[in-house]
């Protein structure tokens, strides 16, 4: 399938001119999903596809830097989105793809002893989240090859295991969260909550599951929690609303409507249930996720939650909540599926990409509902997470870095 072939001028001039952007910025941020990371990842794959120096030179530099903080101590968080087992993370798949010589990994151990540290830090103060908590730790401790990793990754599974709330043959998870009161605005109370995304939540749980379950790890007791958590999470498919699960559930708070977007909301748990089903060769699921993701065809530009006119009227073409996950989530299912009924809505969400980010280069401003600055670029909320989009719709079969985001 080479659906932006004619395209393949217009991308490759897109991606050049979102390096150019990028690359004099200063270091604010190391993170591989919103910071400097993320911009190695971009010039590395750029380099891969190519071959220019520039990229490969740009990559090392800014390389360098971010584990010359790294071991200064100057970052400090730990976390898969923003701080040490992103970046670890970073390492491991630069040299799984030749860019860096194994030697590299053995620099990395004592960054990994205090990803494992942070890891039984979460698992005693309940924070699973996926992108700042236990879930995107255990991603990156997956990677590893040190026995201690699979250690703690049985112990993490143990983890769910004793912490999922159980209703007959389903269970789920639920985590504390900010609400606002709605008599007393500047009042801040905690609830517990269901949070269904990828990014904060059940699907991303679940993705996690599928890793280890291809690593080996605890297969049985992944096999017990996926067939459970899977069939809680289908009981809340909603009918007569124009999303079919909801993006979260609370005691408190009513179901609250969903986006589309990569972070949460039905594509993603489409792709959840797609890749779950030929994980554990249950049919069943892969047939609902497509039955999910035709219905997703349905909403537009004005329905599916990236469009906000609060601070000024913007069209969100950023990764995490925007047109290019959009795009990305239709491209990953078809991928698997090879479903014909998908390919219009990734022609559409493509081509949006493709003039939202004409739009940011000519205005040189990137609008994202999640970062106020000028630039960003973050692979979740900036230009990197874009520039990657791109590229996989040059080379639509052999994308390996999505795995940082779960898929």
């Amino acid at each position: 399938m080479k659906l932006f072939h004619d395209q393949q001028t217009r991308i490759e001039n897109l991606t050049t001119k979102l390096f150019h952007i990028i690359q004099p910025l200063q270091i604010e941020r190391c993170g591989l999903l919103d910071g400097a990371a993320g911009e190695i990842l971009f010039a590395a794959t750029l380099f891969k596809y190519r071959g220019e120096e520039e990229y490969l030179e740009f990559a090392t530099t800014r390389l360098e830097s971010c584990l010359e903080q790294v071991y200064q101590g100057t970052v400090k968080d730990l976390s898969f989105v923003a701080g040490v087992s992103g970046i670890s993370w970073l390492l491991q798949y630069l040299v799984a793809n030749g860019f860096l010589d194994e030697d590299v990994l053995q620099a990395i151990d004592p960054l990994e002893d205090a990803v494992i540290a942070a890891a039984r830090m979460d698992m005693d103060n309940d924070r699973f989240d996926p992108l700042y908590g236990l879930v995107g730790k255990a991603v990156y401790l997956n990677l590893s090859s040190r026995t201690v990793s699979n250690d703690i990754l049985e112990e993490i599974v143990q983890y769910f295991a004793e912490t999922r709330i159980r209703e007959g043959e389903a269970c789920y998870w639920m985590r504390k969260a900010k609400f606002q009161s709605d008599t007393s605005p500047e009042a801040i109370n905690f609830h517990d909550v269901c949070d269904l995304g990828i990014a904060h939540g059940m699907t991303g749980i679940i993705l996690l599951f599928c890793q280890l379950f291809e690593s080996n790890i605890c297969r049985k007791q992944l096999t017990e929690m996926v067939y459970a958590s899977i069939h809680w999470l289908l009981s809340k498919e909603q009918q007569g609303n124009i999303y079919q699960f909801p993006a979260t559930i609370s005691g408190v708070y009513n179901d609250t409507e969903s986006r589309i977007g990569w972070c949460y909301g039905d594509l993603g748990i489409a792709y959840m249930l797609i890749k779950s089903g030929k994980t554990f060769q249950n049919d069943h699921w892969v047939k609902k996720g497509i039955e999910v993701a035709r219905r997703c065809t349905a909403r537009n530009v004005r329905t599916a939650g990236i469009t906000s006119y609060s601070r000024y009227p913007y069209i969100d073409g950023t990764f995490c909540h925007g047109a290019s996950g959009i795009y990305y989530l239709f491209h990953k299912i078809n991928s698997i599926t090879q479903d014909d009924q998908l390919l219009s809505a990734i022609k559409d969400w493509g081509l949006l990409t493709l003039r939202l980010t004409e739009r940011y280069i000519q205005r040189n401003e990137l609008r994202s509902g999640y970062y106020t600055e000028k630039h960003h670029s973050g692979l979740l909320n900036g230009y990197t997470g874009i520039g990657l989009t791109l590229l996989s719709m040059l080379d639509e079969e052999n994308a390996t870095w999505d795995k940082c985001l779960f898929l």
